[in-house]
């Protein structure tokens, strides 16, 4: 259907290509034009007559909306009828506005050459017109004509000022005066309009013309203030009360005298009304929306609210407790003081009291009693009272830094979201503000010791003055003595505070805000040998002056060990932000040399918990080795002989290389491990597992900076150190085969149940008489203990951590490719090296049964994946993913997997491939789902492959990165081919189609859909069946053929093998609703009905709910 065009429109584009034409300048003759150009340059001197130019706008916007609504009742296109509606009201306030900047800049000229004729101004009737059509337009819902209508009516008002009209008079400003009055007053359109005509009225016609709406200025004040707890008009009821309130008080004239008898606005008492209730939302807009602009445009304005408080409050106000100060009265203080916590913390006026005992206009008593309230606003609002402030460099009051110190204290550990991320944000303030204070603080303390000086130095005669200038020195230099000896007081008090609370017995809470807290702390460089932004470790680290004017050792011995043992911790997040701030300290280079003590405690310990079989204790081994890999290793020294290889004695080691050393003697340790596990499972596994090992090197490898790996390349170690790592992941994975995947041999069954547990029974060693067990009657007998699971966790933790091992090794081998560290093809990777490693992934995932192996397994096979398609498109190894993906897709049906009821490993292996190109090659993405779809529908497959595809499908869709590439159409093939497959005679079909199944409606509907309950409100909540079929255009049609099928076949039988579908399409119809009486609904009617007569109770019932919510809501789907 072909859009009209409406002919004002026309027109209205007609009046705006007049006016933006520009004008000729002055030095064009007449006649140097030819007549259409005299013409088109005469168009601008139109304006002289300026109601011919906003006539044709002035119809469109004063157009009777009924006979607007008519026509579109008459006319079948509605909605475009609106919107040339909405862009001839949008044209119409464009010309009108481009009608008043022409008038404008025609004045503006007009008194730049007086010779010129004067232009035409626009008449009474036009401006009231304009203002009607404003008011008309006013709510508009389209934000165009919203943003130009504003513009359209400050025009009106500056055309009007400088036009020298009789502004309050006039019959615009009375026609809205009175539209207001008629209308009401609290809402946006009245609001505006008053806010934007109050500041072009004087003070006397303000209260003249406001007495429409209250008797005294006061009241009005109040009146609109007490509506600012709405969202929607806080705002502008927030602008138009600091516009009353200038105007009422005289702040905004040159003389701020006001008339006799003006009534006073008592500002301040309608302010206090409302931040002394109990409404928090109202006390929140009133300090936002009405004190924070009113401050801003007059300081004085925070005095004078300040010295009433501090009257109205008496003698208690510096005397409060919690028992006696109620909620909202310290609420509506803390408040108050938030907006200018500057001055809220300084002294009062010295004409009052003495300077050096000025007390802070917000009592220390007050601030007290807030930080141990038990709401956490209180708390929040008064520590930020405290350490923010508009001058970083200003002073914090010294009774202030103490009870910032009792809150640290009291507050340690916080578990409440809302206050724990207040106090991060805030102590760090608080820091940088102590460091630009205190170096402030030093500066003038420098000057001020120089001035005493040259004071005691001068030869003028000693005299009462020169008495006064030494002593006013002296006090300001005690004052800055005294600060910084504060500041210094208080940072060693916290450190105290922070390694109280670190230490193992200490709550997880604890630790972790000590650990944070001390990385604020340090993140301002108080300690010049800690270093948040580690520097290059080719160059010497000089150490720099610390921030502070004075010295702090933080990272001291005791903290050091305190850290070191929390290396220890089985919190992750404990171990992780203990090794940061041990990384970060350059001074802990020195004491980490050969035959220190703190190398020897550290390299003992480390290897300790490397043969644990707790993967925490892994994980502290790991990262202490990594401190004495940055600490020692890297910076050349000497590689302890714990440490070093087996042949580092015989000629075999020719590398002089630290790092390769230390790496090499890594890997010779695990050959050590692996080859222990080759000849006793059992006992290596309880005495010396390999898992700790892998992950060591996975991790070294992982934090190998570019200079490590440039180095490595050097000497010849790079290739290897990769050769040997990929031999030993192979051992281990041959030996952990055996246990995590499926037996060989056809007879076990009949023996011993094949699964993990039954096959890690077969290397439990008998000490006693050293006989394997060969039947399952001696399993009750024998004390084994959980001896099997010990070999069960050894290996599938060591094939988790071997792919994460191969994983790191492929990065190493791209890093060095990356910086053309590798000149030759025996350096790094090859193509035909990916190319393996990709097979034995593959292997792993489709062999593997453990699931918490072949997960981890496919989060490495994932990175691995996307590392490789981050490469160059012209690389040869970016396209092994694609690949890859292809060879597992084939693997569903060309080789024999394991085959388990989840499919095992294979979605995973599948999904990997997914993950990297869903950002890398999103087509080749696509092409892999359709391939996967097309082999589920096919006829001829086996059931274990039905039951892979179903599998595969379900663990794609519930991935965030591959389902965002499932379009409609996907989602619409998954739907079918899960419901066809409920009538498959196989339950593990049947059960990987309700896995699909349910999945793709999580997908569709969103999980909270599905967890409310059916209730009326709820029901009249579910999306319609036109927009669900809008968004899946064939799914009617899929649902329409289920349920036809399934009365076909019988409704009546007692056998529930063909009911599975029908039952899944009356699921899918009870999420939707038919408010629109949607032409497919009349479809599903009577067959809904007729599984009323079903024998299967399931089918019966829904069917039941359904009609049952037709009495319910009348939008429901299946009303009859």
């Amino acid at each position: 259907m072909i859009r009209k065009t409406r002919p004002q429109i026309t027109v209205l584009e007609q009046s705006k290509a007049q006016l933006t034409q520009p004008q000729p300048t002055s030095n064009t003759r007449p006649g140097d034009c030819s007549k259409k150009e005299e013409s088109q340059l005469s168009i601008p001197e139109r304006t002289h007559d300026p109601a011919q130019l906003t006539s044709p706008a002035l119809a469109v916007l004063l157009e009777e909306e009924e006979q607007f609504a008519e026509e579109t009742h008459v006319r079948d296109d509605g909605l475009a009828l609106t919107a040339d509606r909405n862009e001839e009201v949008a044209l119409a306030l464009e010309v009108i506005n481009l009608v008043f900047r022409k008038l404008k800049s025609t004045k503006r000229n007009l008194a730049e050459h007086p010779s010129n004729p004067s232009p035409s101004a626009l008449s009474a009737d036009s401006l009231r017109q304009i203002s009607q059509a404003i008011w008309a337009h006013w709510n508009a819902p389209s934000p165009t004509i919203s943003y130009k209508i504003k513009n359209a009516l400050k025009n009106l008002f500056e055309y009007m000022n400088h036009s020298r009209i009789n502004f309050p008079q006039s019959s615009s400003v009375q026609f809205l005066l009175e539209a207001v009055k008629q209308s009401i007053l609290l809402e946006k359109r009245s609001l505006s309009i008053l806010s934007y005509l109050l500041p072009h009225l004087s003070l006397e016609d303000a209260l003249q013309a406001f007495r429409l709406y209250a008797s005294d200025p006061a009241e009005f004040l109040g009146i609109i203030l007490n509506s600012i707890g709405d969202d929607k008009l806080a705002s502008v009821i927030g602008q138009l009360a600091v516009h009353w309130t200038t105007k009422v008080e005289g702040w905004g004239s040159r003389t701020s005298s006001k008339p006799a008898d003006q009534c006073p606005s008592d500002w301040i008492s309608t302010v206090f009304s409302i931040l002394f209730s109990s409404e928090e939302r109202k006390r929140q807009y009133l300090c936002q929306y009405y004190l924070l602009p009113l401050f801003k445009s007059r300081p004085a304005c925070f005095t004078e609210l300040a010295e009433r408080l501090s009257s109205m409050t008496g003698p208690r106000f510096g005397q409060l407790s919690i028992t006696d100060s109620p909620f909202d009265h310290l609420s509506a203080i803390l408040a108050l003081a938030r907006l200018n916590p500057r001055q809220s913390c300084a002294g009062v006026k010295p004409s009052q009291k003495d300077r050096n005992q000025a007390e802070p206009w917000l009592p220390n008593a007050l601030l007290e009693v807030s930080l141990s309230h038990p709401a956490v606003s209180l708390r929040s609002s008064a520590l930020a009272i405290i350490c923010q402030t508009a001058a970083p460099a200003s002073r914090i009051p010294l009774p202030h830094l103490d009870l910032a110190l009792q809150f640290f204290a009291r507050n340690f550990g916080e578990v409440e979201a809302e206050l724990k991320q207040n106090i991060f944000s805030n102590l760090n303030v608080l820091f940088n503000r102590l460091r630009d204070s205190s170096n402030s603080s030093n500066k003038k303390l420098a000057e001020l010791i120089n001035k005493r000086s040259n004071l005691n130095q001068s030869d003028t005669a000693k005299t009462s003055v020169n008495n006064l200038e030494a002593v006013r020195l002296q006090n300001m230099i005690d004052e800055a003595e005294t600060y910084l000896e504060a500041v210094k007081t208080f940072i060693l008090k916290f450190l105290t505070l922070c390694r109280t609370n670190l230490t193992i017995s200490s709550p997880y809470r604890c630790q972790m805000a000590s650990l944070t807290y001390l990385q604020v702390l340090l993140n301002t460089a108080v300690d010049p040998f800690y270093l948040p932004i580690k520097s290059s470790l080719s160059n010497p680290e000089v150490p720099k002056q610390s921030s502070y004017p004075f010295k702090i050792t933080v990272m001291d011995q005791s903290l050091i060990h305190k850290l070191i043992l929390a290396l220890t911790s089985t919190y992750v997040d404990v171990r992780e932000a203990s090794f940061a701030l041990l990384q970060n300290y350059s001074a802990l280079d020195s004491r980490f040399e050969e035959g220190s003590q703190l190398m020897k405690r550290v390299l003992s310990y480390a290897l300790q918990c490397l043969n644990s079989r707790r993967e925490s204790e892994n994980c502290t081994a790991t990262l202490l080795f990594r401190l004495i890999l940055e600490k020692a290793i890297v910076r050349n020294q000497e590689v302890s002989p714990l440490l070093l290889p087996r042949n580092s004695d015989q000629k075999a080691t020719t590398t002089t290389n630290p790092l390769a050393i230390f790496l090499l003697g890594r890997l010779d340790d695990l050959e050590d491990r692996v080859l222990e596990f080759e000849t006793n499972l059992g006992k290596a596994s309880e005495e010396r597992p390999t898992a700790g090992s892998i992950m060591l090197i996975s991790e070294l490898f992982k934090s190998l900076s570019k200079d490590m790996v440039a180095s490595l390349v050097a000497s010849n170690d790079l290739m290897a150190i990769m050769t040997r790592t990929r031999k030993l992941i192979h051992r281990v994975w041959i030996l952990s085969a055996i246990v995590l995947c499926h037996s060989s041999n056809d007879q076990r069954s009949d023996v011993v149940p094949d699964h993990e547990e039954a096959r890690a029974f077969d290397f439990i060693s008998t000490e006693d008489d050293g006989e394997l067990l060969q039947d399952d009657t001696g399993l009750p007998d024998r004390n084994l203990g959980t001896r099997h699971k010990t070999i069960l966790s050894a290996c599938w933790r060591s094939m988790k951590e071997a792919s994460g091992l191969l994983m790191q090794t492929v990065k190493l081998s791209l890093i060095a490719e990356e910086h053309s560290l590798g000149d030759n093809h025996g350096r790094v990777l090859s193509y035909q090296d990916l190319g393996e490693i990709g097979e034995l992934f593959e292997q792993w995932l489709l062999e593997i049964r453990h699931r918490g192996a072949f997960g981890a397994i496919h989060a490495s096979y994932s990175s691995l994946c996307e590392a490789l398609c981050a490469l160059p498109k012209q690389s040869t190894s970016s396209q092994l993913p694609t690949l890859w993906l292809q060879a597992h897709i084939s693997a569903i049906t060309s080789r024999k997997i394991s085959t388990t009821r989840r499919s095992a490993g294979l979605p995973y292996c599948i999904l990997s491939a997914c993950q990297a190109l869903s950002s890398s090659n999103p087509n080749k993405l696509r092409d892999a789902l359709s391939s996967i779809s097309s082999l589920g529908e096919n006829q001829q497959i086996s059931s274990d492959v039905q039951v892979h595809v179903l599998n595969t499908l379900k663990i794609l869709l519930t991935d965030g990165k591959v389902c965002s590439q499932f379009t409609s159409v996907f989602i619409e093939r998954s739907y079918d081919l899960a419901i066809k497959s409920f009538v498959s005679p196989d339950w593990k079909v049947r059960n990987g189609a309700l896995i699909l199944f349910s999945g793709l409606t999580n997908r569709v509907f969103g999980t909270r859909s599905l967890t409310l309950d059916r209730s009326y409100i709820n029901l009249c909540k579910r999306e319609s069946l036109s927009d669900f079929s809008r968004r899946l255009p064939t799914m009617p049609s899929i649902l329409l053929k289920e349920l036809r099928r399934s009365m076909a076949v019988g409704i009546h039988l007692v056998s529930t093998s063909h009911s599975h579908g029908s039952f899944a399409v009356l699921t899918l119809l009870a999420l939707l609703q038919n408010p629109d009486n949607c032409a497919a609904a009349n479809e599903f009617i009577p067959l809904v009905r007729k599984c009323l007569q079903s024998k299967v109770s399931k089918v019966r019932q829904s069917s039941y709910m359904l009609s049952l919510e037709s009495l319910l809501t009348s939008m429901v789907m299946f009303a009859p």
